[in-house]
């Protein structure tokens, strides 16, 4: 008797990475990595200066390449519902955590102002 079930071949990683039709739901794509790089260098931009931070499209592609280099040597990465917390909480938080350091540095400034004017005293 001949098995007529057929073989699904194995998928490569190449072919994960340029296959964006069966990713899951809660899979990290270019898009995520992206929303990432903005809030990291976002923070860095509210701490070191506005150099740091990157316009969307530097974002989005060097998302899209991290993205691609994760599935080329990570094929079996899944990001899972604690990630995707994680992921999500940080894009609510971070903006937030910018703006208090912003404020903050903006304090100091004026503080410093008025002591040099000798207002502060």
């Amino acid at each position: 008797m001949v098995d007529k079930t057929e073989e699904k071949p194995e998928k490569k990683p190449d072919d994960a990475a340029s296959s964006k039709a069966g990713r899951d739901q809660a899979d990290v794509g270019g898009a995520e990595m992206s929303a990432l790089l903005m809030m990291l260098f976002g923070l860095m931009g509210a701490i070191r200066g506005p150099h740091w931070a990157l316009v969307q499209g530097e974002a989005d592609n060097l998302g899209m390449a991290l993205d691609d280099c994760i599935r080329h040597y990570f094929p079996d990465f899944e990001l899972g519902p604690a990630g995707a917390l994680v992921l999500v909480s940080g894009a609510g938080m971070v903006p937030r955590v910018m703006v208090d350091v912003a404020m903050a540095k903006q304090a100091e400034e004026a503080k410093k102002e008025k002591e040099k004017t000798g207002d502060g005293k």
